[in-house]
């Protein structure tokens, strides 16, 4: 991997962080989107913890596959294939490298986004759950995925695997392993049993389960 964390640095903990934080920065600004759009606070997730794994997953796998979109493995790949050149070519390539590896990885995390987001939503609308829809958008496919969401996906995915990810993950790995692990078994088994309970309850009733309703008594 280029500059940033190295591999052998990461551990499941870290990365199991990184997503519980990723997919709660994802709560709060499809929470904070929601409201502007409804007018009134509204949580269009299943979980009722405050996160959205749709968010987490696939910004988390794809940063820690590929890296950082100017420097991680495009940018090595295609750099192998100019090792050769003179100085002055390889200084200028090296430039040109850093754009096509950001564009590449913008099309590749609109791409797995857009596809992870297509097969959740499918997989909810059979089970008569609907979560959003993009029916009214343009270039929709059916209510669950549509270009500009999918652009906005590449967007956002590069911007932050740029950016505050590699921030992020440097301070989630400085943490001490002890509170690490704590930390993780936590989140995971409150994510597990969050999810069972959901389920069992839209399984149970036919419909999602609504926390607000005991705060508006």
């Amino acid at each position: 991997m280029a500059k940033g964390v190295n591999r052998e640095k990461r551990d499941f903990q870290s990365a199991s962080l990184l997503f519980f934080s990723v997919s709660f920065i994802g709560w709060l600004f499809e929470t904070a989107l929601c409201a502007v759009q409804s007018g009134h606070f509204c949580d269009r997730g299943f979980l009722t913890l405050p996160f959205c794994p749709i968010y987490g997953t696939p910004v988390c796998i794809i940063f820690l596959l590929l890296g950082k979109p100017s420097n991680g493995r495009f940018y090595k790949y295609f750099l192998e294939k100019i090792q050769n050149g003179r100085e002055q070519v390889r200084a200028i390539s090296k430039i040109l490298l850093s754009a096509l590896s950001v564009f590449l990885y913008f099309f590749t995390s609109a791409f797995l986004a857009t596809l992870f987001e297509l097969v959740v939503g499918l997989i909810f609308e059979n089970a008569g759950l609907s979560l959003w829809s993009y029916s009214g958008m343009r270039f929709c496919y059916k209510g669950v995925i549509c270009l500009p969401i999918s652009l906005g996906w590449g967007v956002l995915m590069t911007f932050f695997a740029q950016f505050p990810l590699p921030w992020l993950e440097k301070k989630l790995i400085a943490i001490p392993s002890r509170i690490k692990r704590g930390l993780t078994a936590i989140l995971w088994t409150a994510l597990l049993a969050d999810f069972l309970y959901n389920t069992a309850y839209y399984l149970t009733n036919g419909k999602h389960f609504d926390y607000r309703k005991y705060f508006q008594r």
